[in-house]
């Protein structure tokens, strides 16, 4: 069982995390929690991701519960949600672009993370 000085400090960071979040741009903020915690994406996020992927909202939630369920196809299938170019998905070359292309995105959504964090604390 956890401390209640633990559970304090948790929510703290939870709540300096979740203000830190707000502040980034909505494609950083989908990125990080795309990847990480999708059940942390907002109504609004949500729609701005099911308009981008072009999928009604009860379509999105499904490709991102079988991503999220499929370990090995994980990256992928959450970089063709959040970057749906026209590109062969079957394709290595291509797969391989589209998935650095997420993850600098991805590094550059976590340092201004980091950066902001240390702001609101």
């Amino acid at each position: 069982m956890e401390s209640p000085a633990a559970t304090s400090l948790r929510r703290e960071r939870e709540r300096q995390l979740h203000a830190a979040l707000a502040l980034l741009e909505m494609a950083d903020r989908v990125a990080l929690k795309l990847d990480h915690s999708p059940e942390w994406l907002t109504d609004e996020e949500i729609r701005w991701l099911s308009k981008r992927a072009g999928l009604g909202i009860s379509d999105l939630w499904k490709a991102i519960n079988e991503a999220n369920n499929t370990a090995a196809n994980k990256m992928h299938a959450l970089t063709r949600l959040f970057d749906p170019c026209e590109d062969d998905a079957n394709d290595p070359e291509s797969r391989r672009k589209r998935m650095e292309r997420f993850r600098r995105r991805r590094a550059r959504a976590r340092e201004k993370l980091k950066a902001l964090i240390q702001e609101v604390q």
